[in-house]
């Protein structure tokens, strides 16, 4: 059973076409766009009175060829593609198999075919038989399959171009190295079946002459990159030249400042005991210096007790004045009632020795 019987409702439906394509397929107006680049390259190239777009989803290729006067067909698995086909266009386009016959109402054979990104989608045992109903559909087929992309869930016959080349050249088929449709998708390839041993040497003598072109096109490139970049060289020697003086200058000074540096660095040399006496010196004084302050710590300490003792001292001494002017108040006190006493007293006895007298 084939890959696109498999499929065709199952995967190839709305959502594939939202997402699966790249940009999504319902933007008409993008691919629009972008198949009717396709169709005016086709036409210049090939000039295809009628061809068949195997594969052809919405049929906008199958639309823009149509737009430009070639009868064209399409031929897509999904049903739900073949729907959103352009109403003008729909009834050139059908939903079916390439591995089947083509649908009554189309022609038995095309003046060229193509099939964009198809056979990638095909299950591997039914490349033979793809191969062999679109070879008996024309004579020149435009091809593309992609060479490395597995990730999408139904690419499973992915190839290179060597095995497809082989495939079409067991169904009688040439590889044209010439016209390569680069703008169908860049892994396209166009394949013929010749007309006689005449046209395989015209092809044969076109290609050499065009890789002769190709190799000469290529040679001529290379030398005049290799004038430019000598014309460049030169400017560039001529610029160095100028800068040599500046260089030269530059040079000098640098000289200098190496030879300043190494005495500098001579000087710096000779110093370096001297600093570590000095250093050593330091490390000395620092220890002193704690030691003191760790003195000095005591004695601050011993100082505050001290203070405090004085205070205390100072509390006492002050206490016992107080006392003292208190202890001398009364002794004066005493003394002035002695001596009023010892005046009144006086006095009566004098009175008294008055009288005994």
């Amino acid at each position: 059973m084939s890959v696109e019987n498999e499929f065709n409702k199952e995967y190839f439906s709305k959502q594939y076409y939202n997402s699966g394509c790249g940009v999504n397929y319902h933007d008409a107006k993008f691919w629009q766009e972008g198949f009717g680049r396709i169709a005016d390259l086709l036409v210049a190239n090939f000039h295809p009175t009628t061809l068949l777009d195997v594969g052809c989803a919405f049929g906008y290729l199958v639309a823009a060829l149509r737009d430009r006067g070639v009868e064209a067909y399409g031929l897509d698995i999904s049903e739900y593609a073949i729907s959103q086909v352009r109403e003008d266009i729909r009834p050139f386009c059908r939903a079916g198999s390439a591995l089947d016959p083509l649908p009554d109402g189309f022609p038995a054979r095309f003046s060229l075919l193509t099939t964009i990104e198809v056979a990638e989608h095909l299950l591997p045992e039914d490349s033979d038989a793809f191969l062999k109903n679109i070879c008996s559909y024309s004579d020149r087929i435009i091809f593309s399959s992609t060479p490395d992309n597995k990730e999408e869930p139904t690419h499973f016959n992915v190839h290179p171009a060597s095995y497809w080349r082989e495939k079409f050249f067991a169904n009688g088929f040439w590889n044209n190295y010439v016209l390569k449709p680069y703008y169908v998708s860049p892994q396209g390839l166009f394949f013929y079946r010749p007309q006689g041993m005449k046209e395989l040497w015209d092809n044969y003598e076109l290609t050499y002459q065009f890789e002769e072109c190709r190799h000469k096109e290529e040679l001529d490139a290379i030398l005049a990159d290799r004038a430019k970049a000598q014309e460049i060289m030169d400017v560039q020697a001529s610029e160095l030249e100028k800068l040599r003086p500046a260089y030269a200058a530059l040079e000098t000074d640098r000289a200098k400042a190496q030879e300043i540096m190494d005495m500098q660095a001579s000087e710096l040399e000779k110093l370096r005991p001297a600093y570590a006496a000095l250093e050593t010196d330091r490390a000395k004084a620092q220890e002193i210096m704690d030691t003191q302050a760790s003195k000095l710590e005591k004695l601050r300490s011993a100082y505050v007790a001290l203070e405090t003792d004085r205070a205390k001292v100072q509390d006492i001494i002050d206490a016992q004045e107080a006392e003292l002017v208190e202890v001398k108040a009364k002794i004066q006190k005493l003394q002035d009632e002695y001596e009023a006493l010892a005046s009144s007293l006086g006095g009566r006895l004098t009175i008294a020795w008055r009288k005994l007298k």
